[in-house]
Formats: structure tokens, C-alpha cells, sequence
């Protein structure tokens, strides 16, 4: 059996091999980790094809292009879905976090794969 952080780190290592920066690596490492352990098949699956998960042409990280109390815009720039989705959501908390507001909304796009 493989343990849960063998599993992030080797997912991490290929992807840094197939050119994801260590940051964008772990993090979709542990997404892939997640999503494996919750019985979804958009997991650890994708590694056994693993230029599939290579980064699009001339991509970057997720950038916010509009913010506000309560609202942002994240341009993935063809990062993945799931890379954005996370952004998205970081940037959601801190907002809840940091206002008196019940309800903050991030929406994304320019991802280079679907986000869920």
C-alpha cells in the first residue's frame, strides 16, 4: 500500500519533471491526492498519462484581474481548472475572513482544463 504523502510527493516529482514550478506541482499533487481518496477518477488516474498533465502552451499562474469586498475575477491564463479553483477559493475565505459580509463570490476562467 502507499501511503498518502508518498503518493503526493511521487505525483509532485512528475509533475515538476513534466514542467509545473514545485508551488503548482504540490499543490495539483495534492488536489489529485484528494480527489483519489474520495473515489474520484480525476485523481492519481491522470499520472499513468502524465504529458497529458504537461502545462498548455504559454501558460501562467492565476492572476486577479478585478477585486473587490466581496467579488473577484481570476484569469487562469491557461493554468488548469484545478489551480484556479483554488485560487478562487483562497481568495473567497480570506474575503469572509476579512469582512463583515456573509457571502463573497470568484469566478474564473481561461482555465486550460474543466475545474470539477
Amino acid at each position: 500500500m502507499v501511503s498518502i504523502q508518498d503518493a503526493q510527493e511521487t505525483t509532485a516529482k512528475a509533475l515538476q519533471a513534466i514542467g509545473w514550478d514545485a508551488e503548482d506541482a504540490q499543490l495539483q499533487a495534492e488536489v489529485m491526492t484528494a480527489a483519489e481518496l474520495c473515489g474520484n477518477n480525476q485523481g492519481l488516474v491522470k499520472m499513468y498519462q502524465p504529458h497529458l498533465m504537461a502545462p498548455a502552451k504559454g501558460a501562467r499562474k492565476p492572476t486577479v484581474e478585478r477585486d473587490s469586498e466581496t467579488s473577484a475575477v481570476v484569469n487562469a491564463n491557461q493554468s488548469p481548472g484545478m489551480l484556479a479553483a483554488v485560487t478562487a477559493a483562497d481568495l473567497v475565505a480570506a474575503k469572509l475572513q476579512k469582512g463583515k459580509q456573509t457571502i463573497a463570490i470568484v469566478s474564473t476562467y481561461n482555465t486550460s482544463t474543466s475545474s470539477g
